[in-house]
C-alpha cells in the first residue's frame, strides 16, 4: 500500500530524529487516561497492524496493550490516536471506581462522557495529533532509573515467558537478574499483573518477587481477577 510505506517513512525520519525512547504525550480529546504512553514502534509494512474496518494502521504499542496508530482513511488521513484496548469507553462507574489512580483528567471524562457525540463507532480511539511530526513534538521522553537493562531480544523473551508462565526461564532469569526492571520501569510481577497472567504473578510472588505496583496496575488495565487475587491475600 503506498499509504502504508508513506506512513513508515515519515515514522522512520522522525524515529531518526528523536531516537527510540519510551514516551509520554498528551491525548487531545476527553479520554479516559491521564496522558498515553508508546514504548515499541512498528516498522515494517505487516498487514497484521492494520484496522482496515475503521482506517488505521498502528505504529507503536506499549506493554498496557493500547497502541498509537495513524488514520488512512481519506477524509483524515495522517492524524494521529490512541487506541484503547479496555474498551473503557463502555465502562461503568463502577469500573472506574476500581481505579486506583484516578486523577483530574480521568475524573473529568467519567463526569462529561455523556455529553460527548458518538464518533462513528471509534470509541475506543483517541484523537492525539494531525500529523506524525506533530505527535513527536508533543513526546517527552521518559527518563526513569533502570537498575538493569537487557538487551532487546532477551525483553522479548521475558514477555513471552510472562506470557507462558514459563516458570523454568523465569526461574533461571530471576536468580540472575534479581533486580530486572523493564525500560519503563516495570517488575516481572508488574508486568504479569498489567497483562492479566494470574498464574504467572502467583509464581513470581511465591518466589519472593515485590508486589509492587501490581495492585494499582491491575486496576488501571481491568484485571479483575488479578485485583481479587492480590486483595484475597491481603495487598491494598
Amino acid at each position: 500500500m503506498e499509504n502504508l510505506s508513506l506512513i513508515i517513512d515519515v515514522l522512520k525520519e522522525n524515529l531518526k530524529r528523536y531516537g527510540r525512547n519510551v514516551f509520554y504525550f498528551p491525548i487531545n480529546e476527553l479520554s479516559p487516561f491521564d496522558e498515553g504512553v508508546v514504548e515499541d514502534f512498528y516498522l515494517d509494512n505487516e498487514v497484521d497492524y492494520i484496522d482496515s474496518d475503521k482506517g488505521f494502521v498502528f505504529i507503536g504499542s506499549n506493554i498496557f496493550g493500547s497502541g498509537v496508530c495513524v488514520s488512512i482513511k481519506n477524509n483524515d488521513f495522517g492524524h494521529v490516536y490512541y487506541y484503547d484496548n479496555e474498551y473503557r469507553a463502555s465502562w461503568d462507574n463502577e469500573q472506574f471506581e476500581r481505579f486506583g489512580n484516578k486523577n483530574e483528567k480521568i475524573n473529568n471524562y467519567i463526569k462529561n462522557r455523556s455529553k460527548l457525540n458518538n464518533k462513528s463507532g471509534f470509541d475506543d480511539y483517541y484523537y492525539i495529533a494531525d500529523s506524525l511530526s506533530e505527535f513527536f513534538q508533543l513526546c517527552k521522553i521518559y527518563e526513569g532509573d533502570n537498575s538493569s537493562t537487557i538487551d532487546d531480544e532477551s525483553d522479548e523473551s521475558i514477555y513471552e515467558a510472562i506470557e507462558n508462565c514459563d516458570i523454568n526461564y523465569l526461574g533461571e532469569f530471576l536468580k540472575a537478574n534479581p533486580r530486572w526492571k523493564s525500560k519503563f520501569d516495570f517488575t516481572l510481577a508488574e508486568i504479569a499483573s498489567s497483562t492479566g497472567k494470574l498464574d504467572t504473578l502467583k509464581y513470581l510472588l511465591e518466589q519472593g518477587a515485590s508486589p509492587g505496583r501490581c495492585l494499582k496496575f491491575a486496576r488501571n488495565n481491568n484485571k479483575l481477577d488479578i485485583v481479587d487475587y492480590l486483595t484475597s491475600i491481603g495487598i491494598e
